[in-house]
């Protein structure tokens, strides 16, 4: 399906009122050029053709040609590498290299950057491709051959958002936790603890923000009780919480955690004991 093809590299998609992040796309070029784990945390996830218009494509080029070669990315040889290539004065000259780095913080967050560009290249190309069914569509095109094309460009485009989750080397998860130094040292303060001193070493200070914990066993040996125990103390500790269940009801819930607290029935129907607590059935 030629739509990536004919459509990705159209000029002016912002003016089209297409989905696009020029700010972003500026951002991530500059960060490539401050230093090489900045680039190489790039290249594992935006493609040239990922940038909207021509000019930023031949500057990710040029990086991704000199990164490739063992070549230090900088302001001096990307000039050079694009003079040589007879494309400096396409792309505006070395002042719109050097333009990049305008604004450009000393501690930069790549990854809400990375996936911004990557997700307006997906959608644009999506459109893209929509558009070019259209028109096959409308020429009467066979429709075996128009679904057949469909699902190629939908297999693709998937393929390539699945492909933000690939597996990644040690070098890139150790560089995304900010270096060895900051991989190794222990950060239980964003830890929520549990009622239990030793499941809490278990699980590094508790549960964390993003982690998904499983409480498995067999049937009655009090899987339930766990999880609200566990929200309880989370509770009591300032935490708001949301208890769901499938199979018991709200009420069933709430005095499940209620017997733990050791309160009056009076109390727990004024609302006075669980303020940041819901539960839902």
């Amino acid at each position: 399906m030629p739509g990536r093809t004919e459509y990705s590299g159209s000029p002016g998609v912002a003016r089209l009122g297409l989905p696009t992040n020029i700010d972003g796309e500026r951002f991530l070029l500059a960060a490539g050029m401050r230093n090489e784990d900045n680039l190489a945390r790039i290249v594992s996830v935006i493609n040239p053709e990922d940038y909207s218009n021509e000019i930023n494509r031949m500057v990710c080029r040029a990086q991704y040609a000199l990164h490739e070669q063992g070549i230090t990315v900088d302001l001096l040889t990307v000039t050079n590498y694009l003079q040589n290539a007879g494309q400096l004065e396409s792309v505006g000259g070395m002042s719109y290299i050097a333009s990049l780095e305008d604004g450009l913080t000393g501690i930069l967050d790549l990854d809400p950057e990375i996936l911004s560009v990557k997700h307006k290249s997906i959608l644009r190309r999506t459109i893209f491709a929509i558009r070019k069914l259209e028109d096959e569509c409308s020429e009467n095109s066979d429709s075996a051959v128009v679904l057949e094309n469909a699902q190629r460009v939908i297999t693709a485009l998937s393929a390539e958002q699945a492909d933000r989750c690939r597996p990644r080397t040690v070098e890139e998860i150790v560089i995304d936790a900010g270096g060895a130094n900051e991989f190794w040292t222990p950060r239980n303060f964003d830890a929520i603890a549990t009622p239990w001193a030793r499941l809490n070493s278990i699980l590094g200070g508790g549960v964390r923000s993003g982690e998904l914990v499983v409480i498995a066993g067999r049937p009655g040996v009090g899987k339930s009780s766990m999880g609200c125990n566990i929200a309880e103390h989370a509770v009591s500790h300032g935490v708001g919480t949301v208890v769901y269940s499938l199979e018991m009801s709200a009420s069933e819930i709430l005095k499940r955690i209620a017997c733990s607290w050791e309160i009056w029935m009076r109390r727990r129907f004024e609302g006075k004991c669980f303020p940041r607590l819901t539960v839902a059935d």
